[in-house]
């Protein structure tokens, strides 16, 4: 939680400044003591210090966030290459393989063109430092020859490990979700 307020979450991060900010000010009206007076001034200086910290470090939640981003921008751009360069050698999903998900993926993007991706609810669970679980909602727009499809939200979970310092996906799901058109994978990759 403490992570997630002071490296995560910038408006979190000031929020909390704001009222422990309030807090020491009324604490120095109250008794204007050279000590009360001294934690407002180290108060107003923290933020600033904090914000910094906050934009310099980058947690692993963070980092798989960006990473997720990066692919989704990825699909949206038919980008399949740099998708399947980020595919584990033991890559399973929907009983594929590598070398037949990055062919499916391929094809899938020529078949829809995807755009206005954006990703949200991000949960993710760490097990150990190597390996972590993100599961989060995707909504885009897709076209087909004869369709145009608005706001198309969908639930992902993809398994990550961590290879030579690089984050590589072991498998992907759609979580099934009762206001998305997309119940597994294969509904999406033929």
């Amino acid at each position: 939680m403490l992570q997630h307020i002071f490296l995560e979450s910038r408006v979190l991060l000031f929020s909390v400044w704001i009222a422990v900010q309030l807090v020491l000010i009324g604490i120095w009206s109250w008794r204007r003591t050279r000590a009360a007076n001294r934690a407002v001034w180290i108060g107003l200086v923290a933020l600033p210090t904090l914000m910094l910290v906050s934009t310099v470090v980058h947690t692993g939640r963070e980092k798989l966030m960006a990473l997720c981003r990066t692919l989704a921008g990825q699909v949206e751009r038919g980008e399949a290459g740099p998708i399947e360069a980020r595919l584990a050698d033991d890559f399973n999903a929907a009983g594929l393989d590598r070398d037949a998900f990055a062919e499916r993926l391929e094809s899938a993007m020529e078949r829809y063109g995807i755009g206005n991706v954006g990703l949200s609810r991000f949960e993710i669970e760490f097990d150990g430092s190597d390996r972590a679980t993100v599961e989060v909602t995707a909504s885009c727009h897709i076209r087909t020859a004869d369709r145009f499809l608005s706001q198309v939200l969908s639930r992902w979970r993809v398994v990550f490990t961590r290879d030579q310092g690089e984050w590589r996906i072991i498998t992907i799901e759609a979580v099934p979700t009762p206001l998305s058109p997309i119940r597994n994978l294969r509904d999406w990759i033929r």
